[in-house]
């Protein structure tokens, strides 16, 4: 479909297999969308002059218990980061090899009131309305950092860096680290006894090359 469409200026390349129980299910499949679903795309648009944004994930990097850099270390602990990671050096290779600009936006955890199926959003109001909230509330790594953004803020993120000259690698977030446990007393009026369950990682964004970015351009 892709080389029907005559002119085209801007490539937003959203689509992926992301919730962690799909991709871990079925890797195979996983690889097959993020990794080669990518490629198939990249190579319909050679030789076209445009501008390519992936959406990628703050999963590629490495838990750490600080903000997170575009160069800090890159270290997926999820199969789901793994395969976004080998679509990015695919997104990097190709353009250079067309001679294409690029730009990588490393989304952190994005959510949105409309959001379905085993996201942490969605997940969370389902156990609102059929817990009894007076009892413990057992969150499993409630108490790793994230950083939240709503999926709207995320969108006109996106569209500012792809009007601009913007190219390479950004971190897409808040700049702001909460826990998944504060996160999630925030979906809800009631008075949550939050125990919090398992492992805890942070995966939190330093944001200075974004806000520095979009504030000069």
């Amino acid at each position: 479909y892709v080389r029907e469409i005559p002119d085209l200026d801007i490539v937003f390349h959203l689509a992926a297999i992301v919730p962690i129980e799909k991709v871990n299910k079925n890797p195979f499949v996983a690889f097959a969308v993020n990794v080669g679903g990518t490629l198939n795309l990249l190579t319909s648009l050679k030789n076209r002059n445009l501008k390519f944004i992936f959406a990628s994930t703050s999963h590629v990097y490495a838990p750490k218990n600080d903000s997170i850099r575009e160069d800090d270390a890159l270290a997926p602990i999820s199969i789901y980061g793994e395969t976004k990671l080998i679509a990015e050096n695919l997104v990097k290779k190709i353009s250079q090899i067309s001679n294409s600009s690029y730009m990588i936006a490393r989304i952190f955890s994005m959510h949105d009131s409309n959001q379905t199926g085993s996201f942490l959003r969605p997940n969370l109001e389902k156990r609102f309305i059929s817990e009894d909230l007076t009892k413990p509330f057992y969150l499993e790594g409630g108490e790793s950092k994230r950083d939240f953004l709503p999926t709207v803020k995320v969108a006109e993120l996106l569209v500012q860096l792809a009007l601009s000259n913007a190219a390479g690698t950004f971190n897409i977030a808040s700049g702001r680290a909460m826990t998944v446990s504060d996160f999630a007393q925030t979906l809800t009026s009631e008075n949550l006894n939050i125990i919090s369950q398992g492992k805890s990682n942070d995966l939190y964004a330093n944001t200075t090359k974004l806000v520095n970015y979009l504030s000069h351009h």
